[in-house]
């Protein structure tokens, strides 16, 4: 709901929101759950968060960092094998 500067690059899509890091993570994790999609890799660090999920073929690769401000920038990448 409080995304801004949506950019959209064939399958991935970029966005900055003001909350903190550890609020964007948490909602993915728990959205990608009620998704049925399951967990393969999270590396966290310093902050930042990197989540790989999968469901049947579909990859999602969701990346989250920190911006200046206390906000989030994120980046999701789908790819299909």
């Amino acid at each position: 709901d409080n995304a801004q500067n949506l950019s959209i690059i064939g399958s991935m899509v970029s966005f900055t929101v003001p909350d903190e890091t550890a609020v964007l993570a948490d909602f993915y994790r728990s959205q990608m759950e009620v998704a049925s999609y399951q967990l393969v890799e999270e590396i966290i660090y310093e902050g930042s968060y990197a989540f790989t999920y999968q469901k049947a073929e579909e990859i999602i690769t969701i990346l989250i960092t920190q911006v200046d401000n206390n906000g989030s920038d994120a980046t999701i990448i789908v790819e299909v094998e």
